[in-house]
Protein backbone atom coordinates (compact mmCIF):
# COMPACT_ATOMS: atom_id res chain seq x y z
CA UNK A 1 0.00 0.00 0.00
CA UNK A 2 2.89 2.37 1.01
CA UNK A 3 6.21 1.47 -0.85
CA UNK A 4 9.20 2.08 0.72
CA UNK A 5 12.26 2.92 -1.26
CA UNK A 6 15.92 2.54 0.61
CA UNK A 7 18.11 4.73 -2.12
CA UNK A 8 21.92 3.38 -1.43
CA UNK A 9 25.30 5.49 -1.86
CA UNK A 10 27.84 3.43 -2.76
CA UNK A 11 30.48 5.68 -2.36
CA UNK A 12 29.62 6.32 1.33
CA UNK A 13 29.28 2.61 1.97
CA UNK A 14 32.82 1.28 2.87
CA UNK A 15 33.83 0.03 -0.58
CA UNK A 16 35.27 2.09 -3.66
CA UNK A 17 33.06 3.43 -5.72
CA UNK A 18 34.65 5.13 -9.17
CA UNK A 19 31.40 6.76 -10.62
CA UNK A 20 29.84 8.77 -7.87
CA UNK A 21 27.37 10.20 -8.74
CA UNK A 22 26.69 14.24 -7.84
CA UNK A 23 23.77 15.69 -5.95
CA UNK A 24 21.86 17.07 -9.01
CA UNK A 25 22.57 13.58 -10.33
CA UNK A 26 20.89 11.64 -7.37
CA UNK A 27 18.07 14.16 -7.22
CA UNK A 28 17.12 13.17 -10.38
CA UNK A 29 16.97 10.17 -10.54
CA UNK A 30 15.44 9.67 -7.74
CA UNK A 31 12.39 11.83 -8.98
CA UNK A 32 12.39 9.62 -12.08
CA UNK A 33 12.55 6.42 -9.54
CA UNK A 34 9.17 7.50 -8.05
CA UNK A 35 7.97 8.50 -11.48
CA UNK A 36 8.03 4.97 -12.90
CA UNK A 37 6.27 3.89 -10.18
CA UNK A 38 3.63 6.44 -10.07
CA UNK A 39 3.96 8.60 -7.90
CA UNK A 40 3.93 12.24 -7.66
CA UNK A 41 5.27 13.34 -4.05
CA UNK A 42 7.07 10.48 -0.88
CA UNK A 43 7.53 11.55 2.77
CA UNK A 44 11.71 11.51 2.44
CA UNK A 45 13.52 10.17 5.36
CA UNK A 46 17.48 10.39 5.72
CA UNK A 47 19.60 9.59 8.99
CA UNK A 48 23.19 10.82 9.27
CA UNK A 49 24.25 11.29 6.01
CA UNK A 50 21.22 10.68 4.46
CA UNK A 51 20.31 13.93 5.42
CA UNK A 52 22.53 15.25 2.85
CA UNK A 53 20.16 13.19 -0.05
CA UNK A 54 17.24 15.12 1.33
CA UNK A 55 18.69 17.63 1.02
CA UNK A 56 19.84 17.19 -2.71
CA UNK A 57 16.54 16.15 -3.17
CA UNK A 58 14.66 19.23 -1.61
CA UNK A 59 17.22 21.61 -3.27
CA UNK A 60 17.10 19.98 -7.06
CA UNK A 61 13.47 18.14 -7.12
CA UNK A 62 11.63 19.63 -4.16
CA UNK A 63 8.19 19.15 -6.19
CA UNK A 64 8.69 15.39 -5.08
CA UNK A 65 8.71 16.70 -1.33
CA UNK A 66 5.48 15.77 0.43
CA UNK A 67 7.02 15.95 3.60
CA UNK A 68 11.25 15.06 5.42
CA UNK A 69 12.07 13.64 8.35
CA UNK A 70 16.09 14.32 9.52
CA UNK A 71 16.91 11.94 12.36
CA UNK A 72 20.40 13.11 13.36
CA UNK A 73 21.15 14.93 10.24
CA UNK A 74 24.61 16.31 9.39
CA UNK A 75 23.24 18.74 7.07
CA UNK A 76 23.24 22.07 9.42
CA UNK A 77 25.66 23.80 10.45
CA UNK A 78 28.15 22.09 8.01
CA UNK A 79 31.52 23.93 9.00
CA UNK A 80 31.29 22.91 12.47
CA UNK A 81 30.30 19.30 11.97
CA UNK A 82 33.17 19.56 9.84
CA UNK A 83 35.40 20.84 12.49
CA UNK A 84 34.55 18.52 14.94
CA UNK A 85 35.18 15.35 12.96
CA UNK A 86 38.62 17.04 12.14
CA UNK A 87 38.93 17.28 16.01
CA UNK A 88 38.11 13.07 16.16
CA UNK A 89 40.58 12.57 13.20
CA UNK A 90 43.51 13.91 16.03
CA UNK A 91 45.49 11.16 18.17
CA UNK A 92 43.92 12.36 21.59
CA UNK A 93 46.58 11.74 24.27
CA UNK A 94 44.79 13.49 26.71
CA UNK A 95 42.13 11.77 27.42
CA UNK A 96 40.52 8.36 26.78
CA UNK A 97 38.03 8.14 23.80
CA UNK A 98 34.79 5.97 24.83
CA UNK A 99 33.93 3.14 22.94
CA UNK A 100 31.92 5.55 20.29
CA UNK A 101 34.52 7.93 19.84
CA UNK A 102 36.81 4.91 18.98
CA UNK A 103 33.57 3.13 16.32
CA UNK A 104 33.51 6.25 14.27
CA UNK A 105 37.29 7.20 14.45
CA UNK A 106 37.76 4.11 12.70
CA UNK A 107 35.48 2.81 10.78
CA UNK A 108 33.96 5.88 9.51
CA UNK A 109 36.84 9.53 9.51
CA UNK A 110 39.74 7.23 8.76
CA UNK A 111 37.99 4.54 6.55
CA UNK A 112 39.92 4.69 2.88
CA UNK A 113 36.53 4.79 1.02
CA UNK A 114 34.99 7.04 2.82
CA UNK A 115 37.72 9.87 3.43
CA UNK A 116 37.99 9.50 -0.88
CA UNK A 117 34.27 9.89 -1.09
CA UNK A 118 33.84 12.90 1.54
CA UNK A 119 37.05 14.57 0.67
CA UNK A 120 37.38 13.86 -2.94
CA UNK A 121 33.71 13.22 -4.32
CA UNK A 122 31.55 15.36 -1.93
CA UNK A 123 30.32 19.03 -2.86
CA UNK A 124 29.67 20.64 0.29
CA UNK A 125 27.92 23.52 -0.90
CA UNK A 126 25.17 21.28 -2.50
CA UNK A 127 24.56 19.55 0.62
CA UNK A 128 24.38 22.33 3.40
CA UNK A 129 21.08 22.82 4.77
CA UNK A 130 19.46 26.03 6.11
CA UNK A 131 15.99 25.90 7.99
CA UNK A 132 14.78 28.38 5.81
CA UNK A 133 15.15 25.62 2.99
CA UNK A 134 12.79 23.31 4.95
CA UNK A 135 9.90 26.36 4.06
CA UNK A 136 6.70 25.08 2.73
CA UNK A 137 7.71 21.98 3.41
CA UNK A 138 6.23 19.50 6.90
CA UNK A 139 9.53 18.63 8.28
CA UNK A 140 10.35 16.93 11.51
CA UNK A 141 13.88 16.98 12.90
CA UNK A 142 14.91 14.12 15.45
CA UNK A 143 17.99 15.02 17.14
CA UNK A 144 20.37 12.28 19.72
CA UNK A 145 20.67 14.53 22.89
CA UNK A 146 24.71 13.91 23.03
CA UNK A 147 25.94 13.36 18.89
CA UNK A 148 29.63 12.85 18.57
CA UNK A 149 28.89 14.41 14.98
CA UNK A 150 25.52 15.97 14.88
CA UNK A 151 26.21 19.72 17.30
CA UNK A 152 22.76 19.08 18.40
CA UNK A 153 22.57 22.00 20.49
CA UNK A 154 23.32 24.17 18.04
CA UNK A 155 20.90 22.13 15.19
CA UNK A 156 18.25 22.54 17.94
CA UNK A 157 18.88 26.53 18.70
CA UNK A 158 18.31 27.53 14.74
CA UNK A 159 15.20 25.21 15.06
CA UNK A 160 13.92 27.17 17.43
CA UNK A 161 15.12 30.26 15.67
CA UNK A 162 13.06 29.44 13.16
CA UNK A 163 10.02 29.05 14.25
CA UNK A 164 10.35 32.32 16.28
CA UNK A 165 10.78 33.59 12.85
CA UNK A 166 8.08 32.10 11.14
CA UNK A 167 5.60 33.40 14.26
CA UNK A 168 6.83 36.82 13.85
CA UNK A 169 6.11 36.80 9.69
CA UNK A 170 2.73 35.22 10.96
CA UNK A 171 1.39 37.50 13.55
CA UNK A 172 0.68 40.27 10.56
CA UNK A 173 -1.47 38.05 9.14
CA UNK A 174 -3.42 36.75 12.38
CA UNK A 175 -4.13 40.46 13.59
CA UNK A 176 -6.20 41.28 10.22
Amino acid sequence: EHPIFLVDTAGISMRFSDDVPGAHEVATNIGNMLQVWGLQTAHFIGHSFGAFVVAWVLRYASSYVARTTLIDPVCFLLLKVLSQGHELQQVRHDTGMDPMEIVLKYFVMTELFICNFVCRCFFWEESHLDMQDLEGTSALIVLESEDLVVPTYSVRSLVLAEQRRRAKLEEPKRSQ
